[in-house]
């Protein structure tokens, strides 16, 4: 959870989908109301239609672990 907290979005965005989906799981379960509320403010509806529509290897695994932070 240490290199969770320390990790900027631009940082994150350069590891990939699949690093960017632990970060998203990792906080579900460990972080703080504070850090999923700030997490989740990374992810709005537009964001989250651009990276299931990207093709990117991980998109949709990224997509299932922001919808599951959400609930």
């Amino acid at each position: 959870m240490t290199f969770a907290r320390s990790l900027n979005k631009e940082r994150a965005e350069e590891l990939g989908m699949f690093v960017l989906a632990e970060l998203c799981e990792r906080v579900r379960i460990e972080g703080s109301a504070s850090e999923r509320k700030a997490l989740i403010a990374q992810f709005d509806k537009k964001e989250v239609d651009r990276i299931a529509e990207s093709g990117e290897k991980g998109a949709a695994v990224l997509v299932e672990k922001v919808k599951l932070l959400k609930v």
